[in-house]
């Protein structure tokens, strides 16, 4: 199996369970999410926050210290993308599934901004 195939299949394996650690904790906290959604507005704006803003505060350090545009993109997803699968079945696993919906949230709010910068990055060429 050469290189290529092997990282297509690790990538859909990653993405595969991605999908079921996220469905898995929705499905688990969804009377939680559908009876009290505002009891995560504290949640979604501290995503909101850390996610864009600090993205962008970021991206305009860099712009400011003249950094190639590689540079600055790598670091724009360094200090904002964080391993919140990870986190959310960590704290599914040892701790109640209340803990586990704020890395959920996060989650929702990564795909959103991987989203948003993939139409920036296609914009600014």
């Amino acid at each position: 199996m050469g290189g290529r195939a092997l990282t297509d299949s690790l990538g859909a394996v990653t993405n595969w369970s991605f999908f079921l650690l996220t469905y898995t904790i929705v499905g688990l906290n969804r009377d939680l999410i559908l009876g009290q959604p505002l009891s995560l507005l504290p949640v979604v704006i501290i995503a909101l926050a850390s996610t864009f803003l600090f993205g962008w505060g970021i991206e305009k350090a860099g712009t400011l210290l003249h950094l190639p545009q590689k540079v600055l993109t790598s670091l724009v997803l360094l200090g904002t993308l964080k391993n919140y699968g990870l986190a959310g079945g960590l704290a599914l696993a040892l701790f109640s599934k209340k803990t586990s919906v704020p890395a959920t949230v996060w989650v929702v709010f990564m795909i959103i901004y991987i989203i948003w910068l993939e139409l920036k990055f296609k914009r600014n060429r």
